[in-house]
């Protein structure tokens, strides 16, 4: 199911934001964690009006999305700058996924400073596509992707980085924060490519913060950065960063992935 129909269909359930968990959108027993974000992200919006820019998210995996998924949302407090809002996931009304989003208004401010701009990379024109093969999770073959850096996975590479193009083959998913958020865990584990194997891996947390009010980008290309630099105890732990087509830096985030030898 494309990911535009996945959306519309899960916000206009008779009842409630609910929706089968879709085929081709899984990673092993669970929704894909960045499909799982998007539809709390969905519902938030959704349920709630007037809301100021989205500054941070934290999403916290707590079991296997699967079966019948259902997302309920609470507001925590509004307040004069900030509005802070729950949603709660579950799969076969068992709990699966709890985030908290914030959402903030503009001030002013005697400080601007951004990261500098990436205009030092090869643009996705200039980029061939990689093949997906059945090794790689079935969620991904919804993505294209051009890699200028990869750290393949169970290479046993001397680095974890990963530096890689993508976007949604959708073409009505290529704008707005909820796609966004649905592509954005889309690269494997950093991790991966300093392994040579591996039985499973799993997404414990997930925090983000949106640097910008409302994110663009050209063509529905965004520059995905992941690399980990600590591992072990059965976790890792990776820092994520995204641009937009043009070199802008929109998204911060870390996760920490737990590994199963």
């Amino acid at each position: 199911m494309e990911f535009s129909r996945l959306i519309d269909e899960f916000l206009h359930h008779q009842t409630a934001a609910e929706i089968e968990t879709p085929d081709g959108w899984t990673q092993g027993r669970t929704a894909y964690g960045g499909l799982t974000g998007a539809l709390m992200l969905a519902a938030v919006q959704s349920a709630h009006d007037d809301l100021p820019p989205l500054r941070t998210i934290q999403i916290n995996f707590v079991g296997p999305a699967s079966g019948r998924i259902k997302v309920s949302t609470n507001i925590l407090r509004r307040g004069k700058n900030t509005v802070t809002i729950e949603a709660r996931l579950t799969g076969d009304d068992a709990l699966a996924g709890r985030a908290i989003f914030t959402f903030g208004v503009n001030r002013d401010m005697q400080v601007q400073a951004h990261y500098p701009r990436r205009d030092d990379i090869p643009q996705p024109e200039e980029i061939p596509n990689l093949a997906w093969d059945d090794r790689v999770p079935i969620f991904m073959k919804h993505f294209e992707a051009r890699a200028i850096k990869l750290s393949v996975p169970m290479s046993g590479s001397a680095e974890a980085d990963n530096l890689i193009w993508f976007r949604h083959k959708d073409a009505n998913a290529r704008d707005g924060i909820v796609p966004l958020i649905a592509l954005g865990d889309a690269p494997p584990p950093a991790v991966l490519g300093m392994m040579k194997t591996v039985r499973g891996i799993s997404s414990m947390n997930w925090n983000i913060n949106m640097l910008v009010d409302a994110p663009q980008t050209r063509d529905g290309w965004w520059l995905l950065n992941t690399f980990s630099q600590h591992a072990g105890n059965g976790y890792a732990s990776q820092i994520m960063n995204v641009w937009d087509a043009d070199g802008t830096r929109i998204m911060d985030a870390m996760q920490m992935i737990a590994v199963f030898e």
